[in-house]
């Protein structure tokens, strides 16, 4: 029984030895024909810790096997042996080795006879590219064995980011027809990315309004691409060939400016701010990880960098897609895109990790996936911007027409609102006697002086005008025709008094005669007659003066010459708008001048007079929602060394910025439909630069609102 027991063990030992001998002989890779592969299965490992094995004391410890096409050996300090055989038999005097990992910091090459190194090369991002064997992003190196004849080759990797060792064997020319397709593909895919960066900077200049999301496209794809190119090792051949710390730097420094920029761009694009404002902020703790990575790779510190950065990426990566989904859920046309690009270039990355541990074999379509996955993105990404400038451009169209559809009923409203008033005015200048005739002449100078006031924004306003005009004159001529029936009557007894001293003259009883008179000056009142005469007649001159006054400044307002340029008196000007806009003021606001000048300027006194109109009309209107405090309007002219200067200033409750920011806009209004078209002061600005002059605008809430116009003395001829 004992003796059964002892070999009762025996089958289980031979498995164990037929496991074993599939390993063994798979040591040595065959170079057969011009064909390249990858030789994973045949390497075996040593780690060497602290990075001071010798040849002789590596070869002596016992290497590690592990069957797979690709070592994936983590990141870590230690420096690792790869040991293989290799045979010839082709007819060239020599094979190659490829390294096609280009972020490896250091590569030393060792081809082997007994314990004993016969030929060596280093190599790595560690060290100038200048001196590589071949000039190539890949690690290549000569194994030189003749036909029939073997090898044994060392490799010594040591990285400071995730060290994987795709190692591939072949002849010369399957080696570099192989490298020779990875260029071509790796051509195209940086002409997507240049042309998606050229289309959308282009677009970027060229679009008008809010494009920032094009501008932070362009960063983000050009990042992306140029992190492709330092992975790939593309950066260090053309950029850095001298500069091996940069090289190796470059890796570090465009890994983690890929993540903010892709934030960057999600939180331009999608808005998150505005959508999202609460979750928005958890991008900030992806901007402080790889803060904290850049900065201890610029440290030296690469290795905890590369771990940060693995977290900041996963993270990010996640909380992106699920904002993603969350903005898709609430129906964000834009969400739509952005996730399908996204979810392309994260399937792209799980693939490609999947690669790298072993789980999906490493071949062209694992080893391309990731230039596919974030070309993908780059071409959805730019198909998703210009679905938004199509968006945009139908909303653009649908307000204009909106706009347009407001002013035609604003047009088609002041039409009827001065039909309604030339009637009103008919009627009211009928009624009119004799003595008011030099009145009726002013209201057809009230008239033409309103014919010269019509524009495409007066036409807004028109109505209002003219009630307030209308209004003025009124007063003064109800006073003169309320005066004159009182004045005939005062006139008739005069008369009745001078027939009586007419009658006297010729009658012989002039006693009785004068009696009678006498008695008749008492009926009349004779002093008061005369006092009240003059009372009226007064009273006439006074509402003639009146009128006049505003005919005056009607006149000056309208500025029959205004399509020709006049040296023309600024305050003048200011002063006959105030008089226009005497009712709109009544008594509740005081108006405060602060004239200094002395010389006239050369404009279009008519063009100057309603930019005056409007922003006065724009201030007393203001004032309107002014309430306990003392109401003003300040008007300040100064001189300038070349020119003047206009100060209009009211303390009425002032204008927001997001007002101010647009105030010059063309239709841009805060009035409810019907009451204002929002051309005001787009028109004040255009005049204002046809003077060549400059406008601002200056506002505090709830204390004041200044327009600062300054105007050259002389207009260019």
């Amino acid at each position: 029984m004992k003796t059964l027991k002892k070999y009762k063990s025996l089958p289980v030992l031979f498995l164990l030895l037929l496991l074993q001998l599939p390993s063994y002989a798979q040591d040595t890779v065959k170079i057969i024909g011009d064909k390249h592969f990858l030789i994973g299965k045949n390497i075996s490992w040593l780690e060497d810790p602290q990075n001071n094995f010798t040849v002789k004391e590596a070869l002596s410890l016992k290497f590690t096997y592990v069957p797979i096409d690709v070592h994936n050996l983590g990141i870590t300090a230690s420096s690792y042996w790869l040991k293989l055989n290799i045979t010839n038999n082709t007819n060239a005097d020599k094979v190659l080795l490829e390294l096609a990992q280009a972020t490896t910091d250091e590569v030393i090459f060792m081809q082997l006879k007994g314990d004993s190194v016969i030929r060596s090369d280093t190599s790595g991002d560690m060290y100038v590219f200048n001196k590589r064997s071949y000039p190539h992003h890949h690690y290549i190196f000569d194994v030189l064995i003749g036909q029939g004849e073997s090898a044994s080759i060392l490799l010594k990797v040591r990285t400071n980011e995730q060290l994987q060792v795709p190692v591939y064997a072949g002849t010369e020319k399957s080696i570099f027809q192989s490298l020779l397709l990875k260029d071509i593909f790796a051509g195209i895919y940086f002409g997507i990315i240049l042309v998606m960066l050229l289309y959308n900077l282009a677009l970027y200049f060229t679009v008008k309004g809010d494009n920032k999301e094009y501008l932070y496209y362009v960063i983000y794809i050009f990042i992306v691409g140029l992190t492709q190119a330092t992975l790939q090792g593309y950066s260090f051949k053309y950029f850095f060939a001298n500069w091996p710390w940069m090289a190796n730097e470059s890796v570090y420094i465009s890994s983690t400016l890929v993540g903010p920029a892709a934030v960057l761009f999600m939180r331009q694009f999608l808005n998150t701010a505005r959508n999202i404002p609460r979750l928005d902020k958890g991008f900030f703790i992806a901007f402080i990880l790889y803060g904290i990575s850049l900065s201890l790779s610029l440290a030296g510190i690469y290795r905890l960098s590369y771990l940060i950065l693995q977290i900041a990426v996963s993270l990010t990566a996640t909380y992106m897609l699920i904002l993603s989904v969350i903005l898709y859920r609430k129906k964000i046309r834009e969400a739509k895109f952005f996730l399908f690009a996204w979810v392309v270039f994260l399937v792209g990355v799980f693939i490609f990790v999947l690669r790298d541990f072993g789980i999906l074999p490493y071949n062209d379509f694992t080893y391309y996936i990731m230039q596919i996955g974030s070309a993908l993105e780059a071409v959805m990404l730019s198909i998703a911007l210009a679905d938004k400038i199509n968006v945009l451009r139908r909303d653009k169209e649908a307000s204009q027409a909106e706009a347009l559809e407001a002013v035609k009923e604003n047009a088609k409203i002041i039409s009827e609102q001065n039909v309604m008033l030339e009637q009103k005015v008919e009627e009211r200048t009928e009624k009119l006697q004799v003595a008011n005739t030099n009145l009726s002449g002013a209201i057809k100078d009230l008239k033409e002086a309103q014919a010269q006031l019509v524009s495409a924004e007066k036409m807004a306003s028109l109505g209002q005008l003219t009630a307030g005009i209308a209004h003025e004159i009124n007063n003064p001529i109800n006073f003169v025709s309320s005066n004159i029936r009182p004045l005939k009557m005062d006139i008739e007894d005069m008369y009745g008094l001078l027939d009586l001293y007419d009658q006297t003259i010729h009658k012989d009883d002039k006693e009785s005669h004068l009696k009678e008179i006498e008695k008749y000056k008492t009926k009349i009142d004779l002093d008061f007659l005369k006092t009240e005469i003059n009372t009226l007649l007064e009273g006439i001159a006074h509402g003639a003066s009146r009128t006049a006054e505003i005919v005056k400044g009607l006149r000056l307002f309208s500025r029959l010459d205004e399509s020709d340029l006049k040296f023309t008196d600024i305050q003048e000007g200011i002063d006959s708008t105030l008089i226009i806009l005497k009712s709109e003021l009544g008594n509740d606001i005081e108006i405060i001048k602060d004239y200094n000048l002395d010389k006239k300027i050369e404009c279009y006194p008519g063009k100057m007079n309603q930019v005056f109109m409007n922003i006065l009309n724009n201030a007393v209107q203001a004032l309107k929602e002014c309430h306990n405090k003392k109401c003003t309007i300040t008007i300040t002219t100064n001189e300038l060394e070349d020119g003047v200067e206009i100060r209009i200033k009211d303390n009425g409750p002032g204008i927001p910025d997001y007002v101010k920011a647009r105030i010059f806009e063309p239709f841009f209004t805060t009035k409810d439909v019907g009451h204002g078209t929002g051309l005001g002061l787009s028109i004040v600005y255009q005049i204002i630069e046809s003077h060549n002059g400059t406008i601002r605008v200056e506002s505090e809430p709830d204390k004041m609102t200044e327009f600062i116009i300054t105007l050259p003395r002389h207009q260019p001829s």
